[in-house]
C-alpha cells in the first residue's frame, strides 16, 4: 500500500507557495529555498515595519515640540497616558492647544511660545 497523499499536499503547499516567482521554481528543490527564503524576509519585513512607524511617529511628536522649543528627549512618556502611536495621529491632526494641553500637562504650552523658524 502506498501513501503518497501526504507528500502531494506538502508539495503542492510549496509549489503554490512560489506562484508569481521568477526563474525556475517549478523544480521542486528549488522552490523550497525560495519559499523558506521568502518567508524570512517577510519576517523581517513585519520588523522592519514596526520600527519605521514608531521611528515616524517621534519625529512627529518632535518636530511638533521643537516649535514650541522643547526637546523630545526631556518628556517623561511615563507619565502621558497615550501611546506615541496616539500623540502623533492627534499632532497632525489636531494643533488645538487645548488638546495639546492634555496631552503633555507638565508643559504648559502657549500659543505664545511657538517659535518661528526661519528657513
Amino acid at each position: 500500500m502506498r501513501v503518497t497523499y501526504r507528500n502531494n499536499t506538502k508539495k503542492k503547499k510549496i509549489l503554490k507557495g512560489v506562484k508569481g516567482f521568477f526563474g525556475r521554481r517549478k523544480n521542486y528543490n528549488i522552490a523550497i529555498d525560495a519559499v523558506k527564503r521568502a518567508q524570512k524576509n517577510a519576517y523581517i519585513g513585519r520588523k522592519q515595519l514596526k520600527r519605521n512607524q514608531r521611528r515616524l511617529w517621534i519625529q512627529r511628536i518632535n518636530n511638533f515640540l521643537r516649535n514650541f522649543g522643547i526637546k523630545y528627549s526631556s518628556i517623561d512618556f511615563s507619565k502621558i497616558s497615550l501611546n506615541r502611536r496616539s500623540i502623533s495621529e492627534l499632532l497632525s491632526r489636531n494643533i488645538n492647544m487645548d488638546v495639546v494641553n492634555t496631552i503633555f500637562p507638565n508643559l504648559q504650552i502657549k500659543e505664545s511660545n511657538f517659535v518661528k523658524l526661519e528657513k
